[in-house]
Parts: structure tokens; C-alpha cells; sequence
């Protein structure tokens, strides 16, 4: 299945020309503050409304200007994560993961949504953390528990904004480590913005650079170093690059 984007005109405030396609594997979005990056996955989301364009998963239209089609948010079958993990302080981590089974075309009753958080939870080896609420856990892992929550509707794709941005350096690598292993096993088309090189470079095999609304070049890390389309990214890859 793939996620395809065909993204035109004022969008929130920022005008988009972006034509991207997702596979089964992670694309990494990058690109300048401002650039349109947090846009372009609520635009998917059905959260922000493009001016132009189409947005299709698989089969299924989930927005098209021209036709007139445009799915509410609850029937898109996406998996989000926000920066900052977006976990609602008064739930413990079994609600926060059932939250989002209460919605779309099939909700579940509340049994039903506990006890699949709780098996998400144990695929995860996040079982242990249910009870507790979010100020009760670590960083590191708010964030898996954010991701939980997002993988617990079986998705059909993943957006990412920053997932790992406020972690400090060695919970950083240990959670890009887990983050990498589930998407391997889940193989469903995952966007997912970050400013880190090495973030990009574990998580996803290609990357995308949108510049000012753009995609400006899209391949492998050591493609976007061999030959940078333009001085963002050839500063973006030298700043990132380790050092003698």
C-alpha cells in the first residue's frame, strides 16, 4: 500500500507544491524551520485543508479538491504522533493507548478498547507502565507509549513530528533503536519529520527535503552528501557529520 501526496496552494498558512509517494518503507522528512514540514502531515491528518490536490492511501481517496472528497480525521485510518507526545495527563497509559479505539468507523466498547491497549502494551513490553499516568514515567518512555497509542488502531500508515526531539542524548539512542525495530515489523508507509541526521539516517532508508513548501530533493542520506541540491542541505549534512 502506498501513501500518495499531491499537495497544492495555501495550506495553513504555507504554500505547499509537494508531490511525494510511501511506500511500506519510512521516508524522513526534513527541512528548515518554517518550511512547511508540521503542515504537510496535518493537511494528511485532515486536520489542516489544502487548496489543491489529492491525498490517497492505497485505494482510498482521502482528499481530493477537485472532487469534492474530503474523509473526517476519524476515518482516515492514520497513526500520529505529535512533538512532545500528546499524552492527556489524567488517563493512565492503558486509556491513553484505548483512547483512539472509541473512534472511527468501528469503536469499540470500553472492554474491548482496554483489553487491545493492554495487548498493545505487552507486544510492546510496555505492560508494566498501565496503571501509571504519564507523569509517572520516563521520557523515554512517554514516547513509546505515544506510539502505542498511535499503532493501537492498526493504522495503514504512521505520521512522526520530532519523536524523539525531547529526549536527552542516550535516551535518544535507545529509543531510536525501539522505534526502528517496530517499524520494521509493522511495513506501512511512515512519514516522519526530524532534524537530526542520525535520526534519518536509522529510521528511514530515504529522505525527503522540503524547503519553503517543496520538496527539493528526496534520497538516501549519502545521496543528499554526495550531491546536496541546494546549501540547506549540504549545511544540514556537514553539520551533522561527525568530526576528525
Amino acid at each position: 500500500m502506498a501513501l500518495t501526496l499531491d499537495l497544492r496552494g495555501l495550506t495553513g498558512g504555507v504554500p505547499l507544491d509537494v508531490q511525494l509517494t510511501l511506500g511500506d518503507a519510512p521516508v524522513a522528512l526534513i527541512g528548515p524551520s518554517g518550511a512547511g514540514k508540521t503542515t504537510i502531515l496535518l493537511a494528511i491528518l485532515g486536520l489542516l485543508r489544502p487548496v489543491q490536490g489529492r491525498i490517497a492511501l492505497g485505494e482510498q481517496v482521502l482528499f481530493d479538491a477537485a472532487a469534492g472528497v474530503d474523509l473526517p480525521p476519524e476515518l482516515r485510518r492514520l497513526g500520529y504522533v505529535p512533538q512532545h507526545n500528546g499524552l492527556f495527563p489524567h488517563l493512565d497509559v492503558r486509556d491513553n493507548v484505548a483512547f483512539g479505539l472509541g473512534c472511527g468507523p468501528r469503536p469499540l466498547g470500553k472492554a474491548e478498547r482496554r483489553a487491545r491497549a493492554v495487548a498493545v502494551l505487552e507486544q510492546l513490553s510496555l505492560a508494566h507502565l498501565a496503571d501509571r499516568k504519564p507523569r509517572d514515567v520516563s521520557g523515554g518512555e512517554a514516547q513509546r507509549i505515544a506510539l502505542a497509542r498511535a499503532v493501537a488502531t492498526e493504522p495503514l500508515a504512521l505520521l512522526l513530528d520530532e519523536p524523539l526531539m525531547a529526549l536527552d542524548a542516550v535516551t535518544r539512542r535507545e529509543v531510536r533503536g525501539w522505534l526502528q525495530k517496530v517499524l520494521s515489523e509493522l511495513r506501512i508507509p511512515a512519514l516522519i519529520v526530524t532534524h537530526e541526521l542520525a535520526d534519518a539516517k536509522a529510521l528511514a532508508p530515504s529522505v525527503a527535503v522540503l524547503e519553503a513548501g517543496r520538496v527539493t530533493q528526496h534520497g538516501t542520506v549519502a545521496e543528499l552528501g554526495r550531491q546536496p541540491a541546494s546549501a540547506f542541505v549540504e549545511a544540514w549534512v556537514d553539520s551533522q557529520a561527525p568530526r576528525g
